[in-house]
């Protein structure tokens, strides 16, 4: 059994938004009595499914650095209002960050304050943009906008799916373009530049990885506006678009987050230590990324092994696949009863245009 070692877990790598709330939340289907463990990445997913009034939200996550983003995003939730909070992660221009963080400070724990003591020029800089994640896509946007920067622009201008149909099919989809991409996205190229093992180290799919991820946003471009498509935002503008913000940095949503803050709860640690502890709870629904990217077949067959010990009967759960093509073994197979049909439907909707589903509901009787 094979896992991702190195540095990626030590380094801040996801800090603003990097999958579509509108899925997950779909796939879930959160009650009020939900007990759900969610994987933290920029700690996006789990204060976006505070939206659906969960009981609680166990925020799991194996590096530290992703924990102490989140501990920091709530307390700036907590303390700030709305404008304060958005430019003080780096949605707006703010040239006081650090006094701000002076006064967020008081109410983080030891652990978190030395963190972003030492990490203090993520927060000058706005740290909303400062993960791995984030800035490997401000250089692909840089080098696209020295390529095609007036396409770009009006990929971005267009106000209509007709005419944006039109603009995609007679002057972005163009074979230099297909292939530059497909260049910019290569597994090497990713390696070097971005370091997310998602992106090269169980690589399974029987396509070539700039291939897939460029045949998968062309179909976003046929669905949904450029400028309202946060992941297309991210990767040729590196910001997120006004125009698709995920809720936690929404001003329609944030005092019915802030409301509810108190139900999240924090552990550091990966999730197979997590499931061997022998006092664990049970959970009603599972929110957890594409945390197979990370792990070969033999770990995702631990991990279902690990959720049949933590769920509660029929708990829901959401995992994504990113470039791997990890299967459900016979075994397991009247256990993890998946929603096709939805898993399908999800896939196409979702904006993140990346990801396969496995969705469904985990039958223990």
């Amino acid at each position: 059994m094979n896992f991702v070692g190195g540095d990626f877990f030590s380094t801040l790598n996801y800090s603003s938004c990097n999958e579509d709330w509108r899925t997950e939340r779909k796939a879930l289907s959160l009650s009020p009595t939900d007990r759900v463990l969610c994987i933290c990445g920029s700690g996006d997913r789990p204060l976006n499914l505070l939206l659906d009034d969960p009981a609680s939200i166990l925020v799991i996550d194996k590096n530290p650095a992703q924990i102490h983003l989140l501990k920091l995003k709530v307390e700036a939730i907590k303390n700030l209002s709305y404008e304060e909070y958005v430019s003080f992660l780096g949605l707006k221009k703010n040239a006081n960050r650090l006094f701000t963080f002076e006064f967020l400070s008081q109410f983080l724990d030891s652990d978190s304050k030395v963190f972003w003591k030492k990490n203090i020029d993520l927060i000058k800089k706005g740290v909303i943009y400062q993960g791995r994640w984030e800035k490997y896509f401000r250089k692909v946007s840089r080098m696209a906008s020295l390529l095609r920067g007036e396409k770009i622009r009006r990929l971005f201008n267009q106000n209509s799916f007709d005419a944006q149909k039109r603009f995609v099919r007679y002057s972005w989809d163009s074979a230099f373009w297909r292939t530059t991409f497909k260049i910019l996205l290569h597994p090497t190229v990713s390696r070097f530049f971005f370091g997310d093992p998602a992106f090269f180290e169980f690589v399974k799919i029987p396509f070539e990885t700039g291939k897939f991820l460029y045949d998968r946003m062309l179909s976003s471009l046929q669905t949904y506006l450029a400028k309202e498509n946060f992941m297309i935002s991210l990767v040729f503008t590196g910001r997120l678009s006004k125009f698709d913000l995920p809720p936690y940095l929404d001003s329609s949503y944030f005092h019915a987050i802030k409301n509810r803050l108190d139900r999240l709860s924090f552990t550091c640690e990966s999730l197979f230590d997590f499931f061997n502890n022998p006092k664990l709870e049970k959970f009603s629904a599972f929110s957890l990324s594409d945390v197979t990217s990370f792990f070969d077949q033999a770990g995702f067959e631990r991990l279902l092994s690990g959720l049949i010990n933590a769920s509660a009967d029929n708990a829901k759960f959401c995992i994504r696949q990113f470039l791997t093509s990890h299967f459900v073994p016979a075994k397991f197979e009247k256990i993890f009863v998946r929603d096709r049909v939805l898993e399908l439907e999800l896939e196409k909707q979702d904006r993140a245009f990346a990801y396969r589903f496995f969705v469904g509901k985990i039958h223990k009787a």
